[in-house]
């Protein structure tokens, strides 16, 4: 019977203080890397902006070298508003020398939150630009 017991003695589980410094580590390294992801999914989905207006300048000079004219809308080279992965909203002005592209993050997605990068551009000319001009 005394084994029993001294074996039972010699299994000890974790303290309290072990534990809370156990939790500690674990939310330091929550709070480093959460923010660090975060920024990574950001930098990731500005691809999506850069795709899709590079996607839609190829479109629009392949409409004018059919037209002799850039197009108006959208709608007239069969492409949407929105990038492929939802990430941005595109917008178009024409005039009758060329054309600017423009890429807004969506509000309410997680891309919103990327104001250093939440506007990219890109003119007839192919000139790139954004909210800074490292973004592109």
């Amino acid at each position: 019977m005394n084994q029993t017991m001294d074996a039972s003695r010699g299994c000890r589980g974790m303290t309290l203080i072990e534990l809370m410094i156990t939790v500690v580590i674990l939310g330091v390294i929550a709070a480093v890397a959460v923010p660090a992801y975060t920024q990574y999914m950001q930098n990731a989905r500005r691809a999506d902006a850069r795709l899709a207006l590079l996607q839609i300048s190829n479109q629009m000079e392949k409409f004018y070298s059919n037209n002799l004219s850039y197009p108006s809308s959208f709608n007239q080279i069969g492409v949407a508003s929105v990038s492929p992965d939802g990430f941005y909203n595109l917008s178009l002005t024409t005039n009758a020398t060329g054309y600017s592209l423009t890429a807004n993050a969506v509000s309410g997605e997680a891309q919103a939150n990327d104001t250093y990068c939440a506007t990219f551009t890109l003119d007839s000319s192919g000139e790139e630009g954004g909210t800074h001009d490292d973004c592109w």
